[in-house]
């Protein structure tokens, strides 16, 4: 009976054992190998743990040596050691088990420290979450890792040694070695060639001056924020894609007045007949919101072109939770740059159709004073912003550290900001650099940055954020703008500078400095 017992005992060991060998030979090489070949087709120095990637960036800064130079070197080693680690696993039974421990172990060091640091910020909702966006994409929460590691890490423990020749395991080693940093140091340094699109496209800018096609599929609901469309492109507003096609070939060109109206609206009625019973000298797009109702009633509009959003001809028609039309939307180039949401208001309704104030003359304006929208280019600066490089790296350290008292378009984080206000070499400025998927950064404009402001600022996207996770911009005065797409952004946001005539004067990369962060805004040295 005992030797049954044993013989039982035995047999389900040996089964563990096979299981932990199959984990430790197979499962553990692929794991770390997924992880170095996705860093070496990236080469996205963001993709090491934050703990790894601020050590490297400590060293790097107290060597005093290139940080770009120095962070591309040594994430370089990191693939290599990963590609020899994982090739060795898998085909160096001797070594197998041993490099397995080591390798997970220190994996599950950093990520106890990424998760004590997520705890120390955000509790425990901090460490569920895995981040704030601060670094850009992240990629399976911490916890989950270390859950992960922590079962590779058993699974290697309880597998048996492996066998093999010391001599003839090492000469194996020495050459997987040789292959694996052959690997990651041979690897080219991305370039990207900024003259090929996307690339170049602003935010700001139309990247196409044809409209985009119909959608396949229509939302349940269309919702617009209009104080925060302003400065946005129409193609990027959901609603304006229902338009029904064709749309005018000047909507993305030039000039462009869109009225919103309900085809039952007597308000609208008297809109069109009091301002557009005469063409207009800006085109206009009048655009029907479908609304039940009553029968519709005759809009006069001289010289409009004419469409509507999109409308079942059978079952539901989407909701579109616009507001009480009328409203007026002023754009340039495809961008909004001024919204009339009560044509009651006689200073708005003036403003955007570019009236005398109190005008009762049926044309939208005759000989009006000129009034410069936000947008408009104003006048050469005393230094133009330098013009964006033909080619760009795949990859940029922020060294903000020395930068006060240097010229901001001298840095990299300067030059390639795309389409930059005309001004921003002109007086005082506040620059912001942000991920629009980051809560301190959120946090920080609502506390700082709503309302009227006293010193322009300019709000830099960098464009690595969260497409699923973007939070709404407080700024409503902010001048917005992004770095050039392509590259990686090694840089954590928020960073607040300020800058006289091009030149940084004060620089504040630990918001929770508030002394620090006050003076800056307000300029006090």
């Amino acid at each position: 009976m005992m030797s049954a017992v044993s013989d039982s005992r035995a047999a389900s060991a040996s089964r563990f054992q096979h299981i932990a060998l199959f984990v430790l030979r197979v499962v553990v090489p692929l794991w770390i190998g997924a992880g170095a070949i996705g860093k070496l087709i990236s080469f996205d120095p963001k993709t090491l743990p934050p703990p790894v990637l601020d050590a490297v960036l400590s060293v790097g800064s107290s060597l005093g040596v290139d940080l770009g130079t120095f962070v591309g070197a040594t994430f370089r080693f990191f693939i290599g050691a990963e590609l020899f680690a994982a090739l060795t696993i898998l085909i160096v039974p001797r070594f197998a088990r041993l490099i397995a421990m080591s390798v997970l172990s220190l994996f599950c060091a950093i990520l106890a420290i990424l998760i004590a640091q997520q705890f120390a910020k955000g509790g425990f909702k901090g460490v569920w979450e895995g981040g704030c966006g601060c670094f850009g994409k992240t990629s399976l929460p911490a916890w989950l890792m270390f859950f992960i590691d922590a079962l590779l890490l058993f699974a290697a423990i309880k597998a048996p040694r492996g066998g093999g020749a010391f001599k003839r395991s090492a000469v194996f080693g020495v050459a997987i070695a040789a292959v694996a940093f052959g690997i990651a140091y041979g690897r080219a340094t991305p370039v990207i060639d900024t003259t090929a699109e996307p690339m170049v496209t602003p935010p700001d800018a139309v990247e196409s001056s044809t409209w985009p096609s119909a959608p396949t599929s229509y939302s349940s609901l269309y919702f617009v924020k209009w104080k925060d469309a302003i400065g946005k492109r129409l193609v990027d507003i959901p609603v304006f894609l229902a338009m029904e096609r064709p749309v005018p070939a000047t909507l993305l060109k030039g000039p462009q007045l869109i009225v919103l109206y309900s085809e039952t609206c007597e308000h609208c009625q008297t809109l069109f007949k009091k301002h557009f019973a005469v063409p207009s000298k800006i085109p206009v797009l009048r655009v029907a919101i479908p609304l039940s109702g009553d029968r519709p009633l005759p809009m006069s509009c001289a010289g409009c072109e004419s469409t509507k959003f999109y409308a079942p001809k059978t079952g539901k028609a989407p909701e579109y939770m616009l507001g009480t039309p009328p409203m007026i939307l002023k754009c340039q180039d495809g961008v909004i740059t001024d919204v009339c949401t009560n044509v009651d208001d006689e200073a708005a309704l003036a403003r955007i159709l570019e009236l005398p104030t109190g005008a009762q003359s049926t044309a939208p304006s005759v000989t009006p004073p000129t009034v410069t929208p936000p947008t408009v280019t104003p006048p050469t600066t005393t230094k133009a912003w330098p013009a964006m490089p033909a080619q760009v790296q795949g990859f940029y350290i922020a060294e903000f550290a020395n930068l006060v008292g240097s010229r901001l378009d001298a840095n990299d984080f300067g030059v390639l900001i795309q389409k930059p206000p005309a001004k921003l070499n002109e007086g005082r400025w506040i620059v912001i650099y942000y991920r629009q998927d980051c809560d301190h950064c959120h946090e920080l404009m609502m506390t700082h940055f709503t309302g009227a402001l006293n010193v322009p600022t300019l709000a830099v996207a960098i464009p690595d954020a969260d497409p699923n996770a973007l939070l709404e911009m407080p700024c409503d005065t902010c001048a917005l703008a992004q770095l050039i797409k392509g590259p990686n952004y090694v840089m954590q946001t928020p960073v607040v500078l300020s800058m006289q005539d091009g030149v940084v004067t004060c620089i504040v990369e630990d918001i929770e400095d508030m002394e620090k962060l006050e003076a800056c805004i307000k300029g006090v040295k």
